[in-house]
């Protein structure tokens, strides 16, 4: 287990640092150089309703930056989360930008039965047991750490609807499977024999 969150740091290490703190130190007028001196390099440049980007994929985030000011320079940035996409303030005094760009969400320590209030971004790390909090979106319902039985058994569910979703993603899913949780219906993945 150690071993698995220790590879996890060093992956994370190499994905941009999306964190409040490091997206409050972008201003407008900062080249793409600038930026990626700030939160790391970014994935390649895309285009959105014509208009030129660039993407920072972190981990669980996204920035999407626009350099159409002077010189093509940097004139607004978006974070995409799960939650919301919010336009960050490249303006002003820094506590401001950084209660800007902070996406707060609730996180579950399974281990510690623990439920915390943080950012969205970077992932939460349990103060008690230093493993990482998971994240439910919204929509469902997770039960009271104080009620043991149906916490485990709704984890349980969690983790195997959350595995049945990456599989049909992979398109590895044999057969047609209703996630309780999320409320959906998975349909299995069809695969053509070659004649």
């Amino acid at each position: 287990m150690a071993r698995d969150e220790s590879i996890t740091r060093r992956a994370n290490r190499r994905l941009p640092d999306l964190s409040p703190s490091a997206l409050a130190r972008l201003v407008c007028g900062m080249t793409t150089t600038a930026v990626e001196a700030v939160i790391g390099r970014y994935h390649r440049p895309n285009l959105y309703h014509g208009r030129r980007y660039y993407a920072w994929i972190g981990n669980g985030a996204m920035l999407r930056a626009f350099f159409n000011g002077p010189d093509a320079t940097l004139s607004k940035a978006i974070l995409s989360v799960t939650e919301e996409d919010r336009v960050l303030d490249l303006r002003g005094n820094i506590r401001r930008r950084i209660k800007n760009c902070t996406i707060t969400r609730v996180w579950n320590c399974i281990a510690c039965r623990g439920r915390y209030r943080a950012s969205a971004v970077p992932p939460l790390v349990c103060r008690s047991c230093h493993r990482v909090c998971e994240y439910v979106p919204p929509g469902t319902k997770v039960p009271a750490p104080g009620r043991a039985k149906a916490w485990d058994e709704f984890w349980r569910r969690y983790k195997t609807e959350m595995s049945l979703l990456g599989a049909y993603h992979r398109g590895k899913l044999r057969e047609n499977v209703k996630l309780e949780l999320f409320d959906i219906e998975l349909k299995a993945s069809v695969r053509r024999r070659r004649p």
